[in-house]
């Protein structure tokens, strides 16, 4: 969501006043222990939970209470609050991935430098399947790509709820199949591309790497971020909250996705 030139503003008022703030010792102290509760055993890590406890006096972690569009505004105000600087050794490409006559937007990074017919990450985007796009992820693409060294192709899949289940999942499995079936178009090795995502998207690639695990190029790993995905009982959340996977070690039962029965987000 591209922000307004007001919210924009309104932005780097809060970013300038809210540094200070947030390195005050005293105030950090009470932030961590208002939001740092463990939970089952884990706690959450101290300077994440300085951002959520700012977020809750400011209001930007009520969003369940808001309607999608108010949301999804506040969502990006939010990414572009705690934003790192852009990467100018990145390039960076939007593009229309068409299945069908379908079409899903994307957005291509190249970092300078990479080897020509190299791994490649497929990336979905967080926000509980309802909010987030291109560009609230657009710096953590940036990053990624540069960082990992490798090509990424963030994917901006239907949300709810004016595009209920299953439609971004189908976007999901869509756009991996035809990334990897173009994949020397995006001089990526076909054998070698990831999908990855932060909690909801973390769910949906490891949906993804289900539903694609016969075919006869699948995602070579999943590097699921925070995902929202059930892969064992016995696992803690610590555990569960952020880990790469073999995709052909997917443990899912026949018949139902790692995020739940029938690939239930």
């Amino acid at each position: 969501m591209q922000l307004s030139s007001l919210a924009r503003m309104r932005v780097q008022v809060m970013r300038k006043i809210s540094a200070p703030l947030l390195r005050s010792p005293s105030l950090r102290s009470r932030l961590i222990g208002w939001r740092a509760q463990p939970i089952d055993g884990n706690s959450c890590d101290e300077d994440l939970a300085v951002l959520l406890g700012f977020g809750d006096i400011v209001g930007a972690s009520k969003l369940d209470s808001r309607i999608p569009e108010q949301a999804r505004a506040e969502m990006a105000e939010s990414a572009m609050m705690v934003e790192d600087d852009a990467c100018p050794d990145v390039r960076q490409q939007d593009r229309i991935l068409l299945v069908d006559d379908h079409r899903i937007p994307a957005r291509f990074y190249v970092p300078s430098g990479v080897a020509p017919h190299s791994p490649g990450i497929v990336f979905y985007h967080g926000g509980g399947f309802a909010l987030g796009d291109l560009d609230t992820h657009d710096r953590y693409c940036q990053h990624l790509a540069r960082d990992a060294a490798v090509r990424v192709i963030s994917i901006d899949y239907r949300l709810a709820p004016e595009h209920p289940f299953p439609a971004g999942i189908e976007d999901g499995v869509n756009a991996f199949r035809c990334v990897a079936r173009r994949a020397r178009e995006f001089d990526m090795d076909p054998s070698r591309i990831a999908v990855m995502g932060d909690s909801a998207g973390g769910n949906l690639s490891a949906v993804v790497a289900h539903r694609t695990k016969n075919d006869t190029l699948r995602p070579a790993l999943q590097a699921l971020t925070t995902g929202q995905h059930r892969l064992s009982a016995r696992r803690t959340p610590r555990e569960a909250g952020g880990h790469a996977r073999r995709s052909d070690r997917c443990a899912a039962s026949p018949g139902q996705s790692p995020g739940g029965p029938a690939d239930a987000p």
